[in-house]
């Protein structure tokens, strides 16, 4: 990192910031259930803020880019430096990553832990390197779906969550990893299960539940 940037740190990861500048970094952060995402802001706000965030280890970070901007990213030894556009994606692999923000900047980014938690064999790579950036469509689309829940944060269900961190998960393993998708059909819920499904969604209306709580209580793995 060069000394003329400051340190700053977003959920455990190092951010070097431009000193003689007048541009703020404002982060939101959204988390439930299994997802954590965040807003982040450099440039485009007028007020500094970064809540805290669980620290992001292991795992991936989905981010798409609302600007043109560069940033140089290192990872692993490796030093990553070009432009990007707008509209693009880039997943990046956090642990041991800084990334140096040279120009305004502003992406949402959705963490995606190590795919044993889709329940899956190992998925071994994401993309074709620990930083990798794709331009696609339906993956926007997928990221952009909560993007208004950070305007109010306590008003997504868990339920929901879960659903978008499976759909996001398994698409971007399977299209991007090394993720076989194709295995034998089975039958859906039973009668008993498909009743206590609804009846413990009906009755979680409030709250939320999750869809590892749901699938436990139909005595059934969350996949």
């Amino acid at each position: 990192m060069s000394r003329n940037l400051t340190l700053v740190e977003v959920a455990t990861v190092p951010i070097g910031l431009p000193h003689k500048t007048e541009r703020k970094l404002a982060v939101r952060g959204l988390a439930s259930s299994r997802l954590i995402a965040a807003d982040v802001n450099y440039g485009f706000k007028s007020a500094d803020s970064n809540p805290e965030f669980p620290a992001w280890e292991d795992a991936y970070s989905i981010g798409v880019h609302f600007n043109d901007e560069l940033s140089d990213v290192f990872l692993d030894g490796r030093s990553y430096s070009h432009p990007t556009r707008k509209g693009q994606i880039h997943f990046l692999y956090v642990s041991g990553a800084h990334i140096d923000f040279t120009t305004p900047r502003h992406t949402q980014e959705v963490l995606l832990q190590r795919a044993d938690d889709l329940e899956v064999p190992h998925v071994t790579h994401l993309g074709r390197s620990l930083y990798h950036m794709a331009d696609d469509p339906l993956l926007r689309y997928l990221a952009l779906r909560i993007y208004p829940f950070f305007e109010a944060p306590e008003t997504i269900d868990p339920l929901f969550a879960d659903h978008y961190m499976w759909s996001l998960g398994i698409y971007l393993c399977a299209t991007y990893g090394d993720l076989d998708t194709r295995r034998p059909l089975t039958g859906g819920l039973s009668t008993w299960q498909e009743r206590l499904a609804k009846e413990a969604i009906e009755t979680s209306l409030v709250g939320g539940i999750g869809l590892a709580e749901l699938a436990a209580l139909c005595g059934l793995r969350t996949s």
